[in-house]
This record gives C-alpha cells, sequence and structure tokens, in this order.
C-alpha cells in the first residue's frame, strides 16, 4: 500500500442481496450512528473524526482504532494522522474475532486476511483467471514491482465475477431499478445535509445540491464539487511515507458522500429484507424496529408505497392464483386444457397444470428476451467502436452505422415492452 499518494478501492453490489459486502457496510454505518445513536464526530477537524474505530471489539465505546493522530496540537501536523501498527491491527482483529466467535480455518489461517483466502478459492471455482485471482487478493511474486507498483491494482474483473456477474453480461441490479424519494432518503443520516453549517454555514446550499446529485444517480466521476469548494489547507508531498496526503476537506466530503451514496442501498436492500415469504415471515431485525425514530422510516407511507413500486418492478408476474374445488375459471380456452385430461383427474387439477404450463413457458420467454437484449447490447457496443473508427480513419459509412444502431435500439424496444 502506498501511504504517499492518493488511495482507491471499489466495490460492486453483490446479485445475492443476502452477501452483499455494500450493503453490509451501509447497514453497518447505518447501525452505528442511527440505531445505537453514537455521537457524531467534529466533522470540522479531522484529528476528531479520522480516528474512529471502523471495527468493533466489544461494545460502543470499545471501538478499535484504525488510526492515531499525530499529537501535535498547533500546525498543519495538529489535524493529521497516521495508520496504527501492524502489531496493533492483528490483536485488535484477534480480539474482534474472539467475540465475534470466529476461528481461523485452513482457507483463513490469517486474523488479518479473512476472505482473502476464502474469496480466491471462490474466484476460481466461479471460473476466474489466475491473473485476476491474483490481482484479486493482491497477491504477488517475490519481487513483485509490477504488480505493486506497475500496474492497475484496482480487480476490476475479479470483482465483478465475485459478485456473480459473467463478463458477457451487463451489471444490472435488479433492486436498483428504482429509486427512493429524495425524502426518503433523506430520513437516512438527515443530519448530513447540515454537517457544514457550524464551519462553514455558506457552503451549506452548494452541499445539498450535491447530496441531491448524488441520491439521484448522476455519475460521479463529473467532478462538480470542484467548483463550490475551495479546500482552506494544502498539504505538500511529504517524505515521511506514514504521512497521508490529503486535505481535511476532500477527506470529509468524500465520506460523507459515501454515506449519502449508503442512503438508496439501505432502502432498497430493506425492501427484501421485509419482503414477507408466502406464510408472512420476513427478514426484520433490530436495525429496523429497535426505536420509534426507525420504525418511522421504514414502517411509514413513503416507504410502504417505495416498496410495492419495486416488488411490482422486480416482480412483473403475477402470482399463479389457485383455484377452489367447486369453482374452476372459465376464461381459459378448452385447447390448452385437452393435453392434461385425463379419466381420473379432477376439473381443479387439469386447471392447475395448465396454469403451471402456461407460468413455466412465459419464464421462458421472458429469459430469452433477456437473452436477447444482453446480444442486442453486446452488438451495440460493436457498432458503436466501429462508428468511432470510421469517424478517425473515413474507412466506414457512419451513416450507415448509425442507421444500423437506430434499428438495433428499436428492436430492443419493440422485444422488452
Amino acid at each position: 500500500m502506498d501511504l504517499g499518494g492518493d488511495m482507491f478501492a471499489l466495490a460492486f453490489r453483490h446479485r445475492d442481496y443476502l452477501r452483499c459486502s455494500v450493503a453490509a457496510f451501509a447497514f453497518y454505518m447505518f447501525e452505528r450512528f442511527q440505531v445505537e445513536d453514537e455521537p457524531l464526530p467534529d466533522f470540522s477537524n479531522a484529528a476528531a473524526w479520522d480516528t474512529i474505530g471502523g471495527l468493533v471489539s466489544g461494545s460502543l465505546q470499545d471501538r478499535v482504532k484504525l488510526k492515531e493522530s499525530t499529537g501535535a496540537t498547533t500546525g498543519p501536523r495538529a489535524s493529521r494522522t497516521f495508520p496504527i501498527s501492524k502489531q496493533s491491527l492483528t490483536a485488535s482483529t484477534a480480539a474482534i474475532n474472539d467475540t465475534c466467535k470466529i476461528e481461523g480455518t485452513r482457507f483463513e489461517p490469517r486474523y488479518t486476511r479473512m476472505g482473502r483466502y476464502s474469496g480466491s478459492h471462490e474466484a476460481f471455482e466461479l471460473g476466474m483467471t489466475p491473473k485476476d485471482i491474483n490481482r484479486l487478493g493482491r497477491w504477488t511474486t517475490p519481487s513483485g514491482r509490477l504488480q505493486s507498483r506497475g500496474t492497475a491494482l484496482n480487480p476490476v474483473n475479479a470483482a465483478f465475477c465475485l459478485a456473480h456477474y459473467k463478463d458477457t453480461e451487463p451489471y444490472i441490479i435488479e433492486r436498483d431499478c428504482v429509486a427512493p424519494p429524495l425524502s426518503l432518503q433523506r430520513l437516512i443520516f438527515p443530519w448530513i445535509e447540515h454537517s457544514f453549517a457550524n464551519d462553514m454555514p455558506a457552503k451549506t446550499e452548494a452541499w445539498i445540491k450535491e447530496c441531491d446529485r448524488a441520491m439521484l444517480g448522476v455519475d460521479s466521476r463529473e467532478p462538480k464539487t470542484s467548483k463550490y469548494w475551495d479546500p482552506e489547507t494544502k498539504w505538500t508531498k511529504s517524505k515521511n511515507p506514514t504521512n497521508l496526503m490529503r486535505t481535511t476537506l476532500d477527506d470529509r466530503m468524500g465520506f460523507l458522500m459515501l454515506l449519502v451514496r449508503m442512503r438508496r442501498v439501505i432502502l432498497q436492500d430493506a425492501v427484501l429484507y421485509l419482503k414477507p415469504d408466502d406464510k408472512g415471515r420476513n427478514l426484520s431485525n433490530a436495525l429496523f424496529t429497535s426505536k420509534q425514530a426507525n420504525r418511522d422510516i421504514f414502517e411509514s407511507a413513503a416507504f410502504q408505497s417505495f416498496q410495492g413500486e419495486l416488488l411490482r418492478k422486480m416482480n412483473p408476474l403475477p402470482a399463479v392464483p389457485q383455484p377452489s374445488a367447486t369453482t374452476a375459471p372459465t376464461t381459459l380456452p378448452q385447447a390448452s386444457l385437452s393435453g392434461t385430461a385425463n379419466a381420473g383427474v379432477s376439473s381443479s387439477q387439469r386447471v392447475t397444470e395448465a396454469l403451471v404450463q402456461a407460468v413455466d413457458q412465459l419464464m421462458k420467454d421472458r429469459q430469452a428476451m433477456r437473452d436477447n437484449m444482453f446480444k442486442v447490447d453486446r452488438a451495440m457496443d460493436i457498432l458503436v467502436q466501429l462508428l468511432a473508427q470510421g469517424n478517425t480513419s473515413g474507412s466506414l459509412d457512419s451513416a450507415r452505422l448509425t442507421e444500423s444502431l437506430i434499428l438495433l435500439r428499436d428492436f430492443r424496444y419493440a422485444n422488452l415492452y
């Protein structure tokens, strides 16, 4: 890890909401700052919040610090931090595992590498190449210079695969097909929009606009924040590798914006956690019902309306009706019943079998439509590349390629809707 420059990481939301590490982090932050009422740090001073423990080894007050303050009270070092030692991290992680009754196995022999070994095994089973597995776990050769310095460290392909997506399909989170209303999202971490009110009140209006953009799903790669913010302190690069080079304001904005984007994740995944099964059971827990404020969110009319809309989008096919023994539908064509007719089978049973066959056929048609969509999307990507090549070299007919794109687009929507 290079502590002398910017550091980046990535994470994909998992196809299965029960295995999603992004949602696990979101709910963990929600538990700390909204369920357990952990006091909010002073975000105007990095030394007051950058040393907050990210993990738990016991009670709320027994947070494990991942960084320590420099101890300086004046000057630029007063608001700077440095990572804790490797020995302290190992001891703290071991205490956490003991508290959570987590024991090392042959797949996870080291406390500080939980998930690294098992993730590599799962990646192999999913068909990932050894090269991508090396990048995923930051496994390096003895020299290690190429992997650690000369190439990009973000394991995009591996992370995409571990989220249970194939490289031939687009990244579509089904539970992300409906965005929660902004008013509902603001109920999660409601203090974020006004976190600059004390030390920089003039910036609050611009910050609220940035939060709204994030909640609406605007591409975060557009650097709109630079036109609103002028960090007061810029630190020059230090020769000491234990000092992190960044500004207090950039760190503060980055962390708060991460929590803003977690609002959407919390609400969308909560819909599935609270979705009752056919016996009326769900996965509700203290996160949603431990206090009145949380019940006001997840039992509100706004959340129930959003929940209903999301579930309708995710499950467009109605449930198969169960006909009674005395009443059978009369709208089914007689031909659909003839294939299952049997002298010893009742009329209601024949109707049920016909309905099951109809639903099975609809599911097959739905899957075929999805497969066609993936193929068409791939074809459109190729044509876009050809179009760009034609505009550059002049060797391709751009007009005909554009016409092909329009036809493919029309074909896609005609088959989907």
